[in-house]
């Protein structure tokens, strides 16, 4: 078939009797009610940033991908972490301590994460 599309969840997992969203909290409790966990430094001090972000994403493949019936085909993935930080201009970057929930830059850093998504075939 032709595919155009490639559709995926950023998903923050539940207490809430999926079994895979237990058995993944069982194994990383950090990720309670937690999409993305970022842990590093910020000029020279430590942060955790977490999001609660839930929202479906859609990426356009183009060209389209055929898979034929004989083959699998790859899709990559890529996550641009320089963009989750960015200021709104895109100059510079902000506090990421300042993006968690409540924070200023709460809205400004979901919504870079939500464009931070590239895919193309992997011709490998």
């Amino acid at each position: 078939g032709s595919y155009g599309e490639l559709e995926f969840e950023i998903h923050k997992p539940e207490d809430d009797g999926n079994a895979v969203d237990q058995a993944f909290l069982a194994a990383h409790p950090e990720f309670a009610r937690v999409s993305i966990r970022v842990e590093g430094t910020w000029n020279g001090n430590p942060f955790v940033y977490q999001t609660e972000l839930n929202v479906e994403q859609e990426l356009d493949l183009v060209p389209p991908i055929v898979v034929g019936d004989a083959g699998a085909t790859q899709v990559v993935l890529l996550v641009n972490l320089a963009q989750f930080f960015r200021n709104g201009a895109g100059t510079g970057l902000v506090e990421p301590d300042s993006a968690n929930k409540g924070g200023a830059n709460e809205s400004l850093v979901n919504e870079n994460i939500k464009i931070a998504f590239e895919s193309f075939e992997n011709d490998s």
